[in-house]
Parts: C-alpha cells; sequence; structure tokens
C-alpha cells in the first residue's frame, strides 16, 4: 500500500490530516523500490565527494606536494641544510600560531596528517563500496532504511574524526515516530 497526505486542517488544537490509501501492485513496488535504491546509491556518491572536497578544499595537489616533499625530507634523514618549502611552510604557519617546531617535527605533522587522510579516504571508499552494493541487492524498503541509517552514522562519525563541521551533511534520519492517523 501507499499512503499520500492531501493536506491538513488544525481541528481543536490538533491538526488532522486526509490520507489516499491506494494499494500498489507489485510491479509498481519493484519500480518504487528501483527507484529508491538509485537514488540512495547516488545519495553515497554525492555524499562522500562532499566529503573529500570539504576535507581537501581544492587543495588536492598542494597537500600532494607537502606530502611527497615531507617523505623525500624524512628519507633523506631530516637534513638541517635542505628543508623543503612544505615543511618551512608548516614551520612558519605553527609559528603564526606561537608554536614552535623543528623542520623534523613540521615534516612529522604533514606526514602523520597525509596517513590519517589516506586511512579516511580508504575507509570512506570501502563503506562506499559496500553501501553502495547492498543496497543495490535490498529486497525492500525495510532493508534499505538500516543502510541508509548506517551510511548516516558512518559519514557523522568519519565527519566528527575529521574534524569536519557537519553543516553541509544532512542530520541523521528521524527515528520512526507513530503518528495517530484517523481515516476519514
Amino acid at each position: 500500500q501507499s499512503m499520500q497526505r492531501n493536506g491538513g486542517e488544525l481541528v481543536e488544537g490538533k491538526w488532522q490530516y486526509k490520507w489516499d490509501i491506494t494499494t500498489l501492485d507489485e510491479a509498481a513496488v519493484a519500480s518504487n523500490l528501483s527507484a529508491a535504491k538509485a537514488a540512495f546509491i547516488t545519495q553515497v556518491k554525492a555524499d562522500a565527494g562532499t566529503l573529500t572536497q570539504q576535507a581537501l578544499a581544492g587543495l588536492e595537489s598542494e597537500y600532494e606536494l607537502a606530502e611527497k616533499e615531507a617523505t623525500q625530507y624524512k628519507a633523506a634523514g631530516y637534513p638541517a641544510t635542505s628543508v623543503p618549502s612544505s615543511v618551512q611552510d608548516e614551520i612558519e604557519s605553527k609559528a603564526a600560531k606561537g608554536i614552535v617546531v623543528t623542520a623534523t617535527e613540521a615534516c612529522d605533522v604533514i606526514l602523520a596528517a597525509a596517513v590519517g587522510w589516506r586511512n579516511a579516504q580508504a575507509t570512506l571508499r570501502r563503506k562506499r563500496l559496500a553501501i553502495a552494493s547492498a543496497a543495490h541487492v535490498a529486497v525492500d524498503d525495510a532493508k534499505l532504511d538500516v543502510l541508509k541509517k548506517q551510511w548516516i552514522n558512518f559519514m557523522s562519525n568519519l565527519y566528527d574524526n575529521l574534524k569536519i563541521p557537519q553543516n553541509s551533511f544532512r542530520l541523521p534520519i528521524q527515528e520512526d515516530k507513530i503518528i495517530e492517523v484517523t481515516v476519514i
């Protein structure tokens, strides 16, 4: 069955809604589920892309260069005479905040951030693929709803772990609530 709300009116301080209840045939149910699955899979991909964009803020090549320079600097034994510009920039950025770090410490900060982001990327990709695959084979709306909740919880936790504000990520799905319905 499918229910569609047709407006409402305030009666004695309570909202009353009229509903049209339609019985769907199997083909319509399957079509609705197929559309819901496709929309959710598209949303999962979009959410992953949005998080990546927010984490990197369009600075992917800059972060890759800093990681490359820091990796080479560390491999060379942190030579005092040849500090790469990315490491020097990290030192100066910290100094502007009143924090004094050595070139070795600045290098290690860059590398730790790179490892953290690479781990987050791998986790995001793994979960995105798993959720999208599970959604593709979901047999009903209930299974799809479980996947949606898992995805939102995962993304919310990932935003928190990466310390990215969640202002553009939708709020967690509201818990199902029983609403009194009077069929007229």
